[in-house]
């Protein structure tokens, strides 16, 4: 059901198949909060190759960066959905972390959401330019509400990733989960000791592999942002 109300708002393939070519952010907004309100993921397949934003999210993640950078730490917001509305996406105001660290746990309290909302996602700076760490990916996977993790570089690169409809919830067992993250890490975190985004952008797509999450990458533009659906390495 959830399927059929999103790809209305896609571009079909031009030779009349299913395959989905893009999201322009409505959209996009739309999907998100649609499956906060039902929990149900779409499955990979169903990603589009493509996810369109415009120059407003351009804005919110150049701000982010410009504050990481001068304060020389990571920054984020929380992306909640208001359930009253549909289609209504909104976030909490700028949260400042430390160099390598931002607790969300902690601005959950002071800046969640209402009664009213439900909390998505978040967005964060990683002025150190690598891709996601263990701990971003141990929040999508253990966090019931975790939907998506959006992580912004210095270089002006955006990741996404996000859960799918074969993405395991791992409730429990985090410190397990935690310690096989990291020992996936330990294989590939040094294997391009000259580029350490490569080094964990690639443990970051046999780990997405592994646990069937969704990968986009694109760059930030002051126009918009063009997201790219990443093809996922097979299992070593």
């Amino acid at each position: 059901m959830v399927r059929s109300r999103i790809t209305s708002f896609t571009t079909r393939n031009q030779t009349g198949g299913n395959a989905l070519l893009h999201w322009d952010t409505h959209a996009f907004k739309y999907y998100l909060v649609n499956q906060a309100a039902q929990g149900i993921a779409l499955a990979q397949e169903y990603w589009p190759s493509k996810i369109l934003l415009t120059s407003y999210w351009s804005k919110q993640f150049k701000q982010l960066l410009s504050k990481s950078a001068k304060q020389d730490v990571e920054t984020g917001k929380i992306l909640i959905t208001d359930i009253d509305q549909e289609n209504m996406l909104i976030h909490s105001r700028c949260l400042v972390g430390e160099k390598n660290m931002i607790r969300f746990a902690t601005h959950f309290i002071n800046h969640g959401p209402t009664r009213k909302q439900c909390l998505i996602g978040t967005i964060h700076t990683h002025p150190g330019g690598t891709a996601f760490s263990p701990q971003d990916i141990l929040l999508l996977l253990h966090a019931p509400w975790a939907l998506i993790n959006i992580i912004l570089l210095p270089n002006n690169t955006l990741l996404l990733i996000a859960r799918t409809q074969k993405t395991p919830k791992l409730a429990t067992d985090r410190e397990q989960h935690r310690t096989s993250l990291l020992n996936d890490y330990g294989k590939y975190y040094f294997k391009h000791t000259d580029n350490m985004f490569a080094s964990t952008l690639l443990a970051n797509m046999l780990i997405a592999k592994r646990f069937d999450l969704v990968v986009y990458r694109g760059t930030i533009t002051p126009n918009d942002v063009i997201l790219q659906k990443q093809a996922l390495k097979k299992k070593s």
